[in-house]
């Protein structure tokens, strides 16, 4: 079989275009990176801070105090653009909590981040982040939890769910 002159040129072309730069995901990414558990004086653990890596190809993650309306207002799906939800473990089985405010729902640690687009020419951005999270909300009495997070950027692409390391909390 024989191929013209002009197909292996344009093979070698798109050869070409595909060995350079890889381009940036425009999906969010977001990698766990550690847990540090942060005691009162009189030894009762306060907060969780969670570390995370994220990055973002096209840098269009967080919001705007403005970021108001759907689906960003309060109460729509993405008014927090980092999900987290919060899980404990009950006699060998990890389960959500319910939210004692909102018995139908489970209990989840959202937060909403500020804009982090650079404003020069080049959007990509990657960096970490840690959450500060209470380590008994509601007063809860268990041992150990864990955390469940995902990133959506404003253009809604969103990273995958990542989970956590287990988390060990002295009871008192």
């Amino acid at each position: 079989m024989r191929f013209s002159k002009a197909w292996a040129i344009g093979a070698g072309l798109l050869l070409l275009t595909c060995k350079g730069e890889d381009t940036p995901s425009v999906e969010p990414k977001l990698q766990w990176v550690s847990n540090t558990v942060v005691a009162t004086e009189d030894q009762r653990d306060s907060l969780v801070l969670v570390e995370f890596r994220y990055e973002d190809g096209d840098g269009d993650v967080g919001l705007e105090p403005s970021d108001t309306a759907y689906p960003f207002a309060y109460g729509d799906p993405y008014f927090y653009n980092l999900q987290v939800r919060y899980w404990h473990c009950v006699d060998g089985q990890w389960v959500r909590p319910l939210n004692p405010l909102q018995p139908s729902d489970t209990l989840d640690l959202s937060e909403r981040l500020p804009n982090l687009m650079p404003t020069g020419k080049h959007k990509s951005i990657k960096g970490n982040l840690t959450l500060r999270l209470p380590a008994k909300p509601y007063l809860y009495e268990g041992d150990s939890v864990r955390y469940e997070c995902r990133l959506v950027d404003r253009a809604l692409n969103q990273s995958p769910w990542i989970l956590s390391d287990l988390v060990v909390l002295r009871l008192r």
